[in-house]
């Protein structure tokens, strides 16, 4: 398996946010920048970052089959040091408990809950804001970042 890396300037960025959307139902809007994992020759993970201010990006992440070490490793060295960010900050919707478990096994620590975040169809979902810092990496983490 192996990364590759695009943004919303090129095709390898719009081919893995359409990748996205059509797994997740998740609409994408640029500028942003991706991540994704490459495993005999199919694509069967991405990982959209948004909303970048220079200390913080905000990601999406789609790789149910390619959930590892590496990829965390890839998440966070393309976080920490090739975007040079000092947080990494994540906004799953309230009901997803497989994933807000997830973000905590990985670091990311809960900071609040946004209400109405989300809109599918009529219904308003909340979101739950969850961060990870550079300086709290988990220690299995330190040496990638």
């Amino acid at each position: 398996m192996h990364a590759i890396y695009g943004d919303h300037t090129d095709s390898v960025g719009y081919l893995l946010k359409g990748y996205f959307e059509q797994n997740t139902g998740y609409p994408i809007t640029g500028p942003f920048r991706a991540l994704g994992w490459v495993h005999d020759g199919k694509i069967v993970g991405q990982c959209i970052f948004n909303d970048f201010t220079g200390a913080n990006i905000e990601i999406h992440l789609y790789a149910p089959n390619c959930m590892n070490r590496k990829t965390v490793k890839d998440v966070y060295s393309y976080v920490f040091n090739t975007c040079k960010c000092e947080r990494l900050t994540a906004k799953p919707y309230c009901n997803n408990e497989k994933l807000l478990s997830l973000l905590e096994r990985l670091g990311f620590v809960y900071e609040c809950v946004l209400e109405k975040y989300y809109k599918e169809g009529d219904k308003f979902i909340d979101a739950i804001s969850y961060k990870l810092t550079k300086d709290t990496l988990p220690r299995w983490m330190k040496l990638y970042a």
